[in-house]
């Protein structure tokens, strides 16, 4: 799924706002709808929770956390 998402930025009409909101989303993938800890993707791939902002900030899970799951 987020290979999928990642596809946003490559297009410029969608890169404007993905580039900003992605991130935040991919920080937040470890917990599913009813926020239990997810291991897997709707894919079936190992959730991958590490982001990198525009300005080249990283970090991983909420509030650049471990995620606690």
């Amino acid at each position: 799924m987020r290979q999928l998402v990642e596809n946003h930025v490559k297009v410029a009409s969608c890169a404007v706002c993905h580039q900003r909101i992605d991130p935040f989303g991919f920080a937040l993938e470890k917990y599913d709808r009813s926020a239990a800890c997810a291991e897997k993707d709707l894919g079936g791939l190992a959730v991958d929770a590490k982001v990198k902002l525009k300005d080249g900030t990283e970090f991983e899970g909420i509030a650049g956390r471990a995620v606690f799951c």
